[in-house]
């Protein structure tokens, strides 16, 4: 019989979430967000759904936002470099506000035209959730209950980020924001973003991206 210690698990192809803490000015950005950008309710048919910005470039559009804009940039490096032991430059192709009134939430989605997503969190509360979901695939028809869930069992994870977070992850990842159960609106600040240079060299589908 083997010993627990002899046990070996291999936690391969894994969706890894970076989860940082920015050191900036975190209520600033907040009334940013609040009271100077403008929202409009997104596509769904869902009248509960959450708002975002009119604009989808706001780190190209706001000095307000430029210490924002680097202290993301420093730990998406640390992110690549680091955990993902990649060296490639990379660009923020988008960056918008998203805000989520009481009793508001969004559905499951995610960004296929992107490498990475990232969302940024300048409040806190314990009501202000994002959960995120294991992608569709092989999977067997057994529906079975864990007697504890962990990351190798579950289906979906739900995180309720800190004050001044920062989430990194695959851009192929599910995830939605959670019905904002608290008694304030939940405002964040998402973006993407792509390697740059040439991709699939000598194929069909040959493509750069500067």
């Amino acid at each position: 019989m083997k010993t627990k210690n002899e046990i070996k698990v291999l936690a391969l192809f894994s969706q890894p979430i970076g989860i940082f803490n920015l050191k900036i000015n975190h209520k600033k950005i907040h009334n940013f967000l609040k009271n100077k950008i403008k929202y409009r309710k997104l596509i769904n048919p869902d009248q509960l759904s959450p708002f975002a910005s009119v604009e989808n470039k706001l780190f190209n559009i706001h000095k307000e936002l430029k210490e924002l804009k680097k202290e993301c940039e420093n730990n998406l490096n640390i992110y690549l470099k680091e955990i993902l032991k990649y060296d490639f430059k990379f660009k923020i192709i988008n960056s918008w506000a998203t805000k989520t009134p009481i009793k508001h939430y969004s559905h499951s989605h995610f960004h296929p035209h992107t490498f990475l997503s990232c969302v940024y969190y300048p409040s806190y509360s314990e009501h202000f959730k994002i959960t995120f979901e294991k992608n569709d695939g092989i999977d067997t028809f057994f529906d079975l209950n864990p007697i504890e869930y962990n990351l190798l069992n579950t289906k979906r994870w739900t995180i309720t980020p800190e004050l001044g977070s920062l989430l990194i992850f695959p851009s192929t990842l599910k995830h939605k924001i959670d019905q904002n159960n608290g008694n304030e609106d939940r405002f964040s600040l998402a973006f993407c973003v792509n390697p740059i240079g040439k991709f699939a060299v000598g194929r069909d589908n040959e493509i750069e991206f500067k």
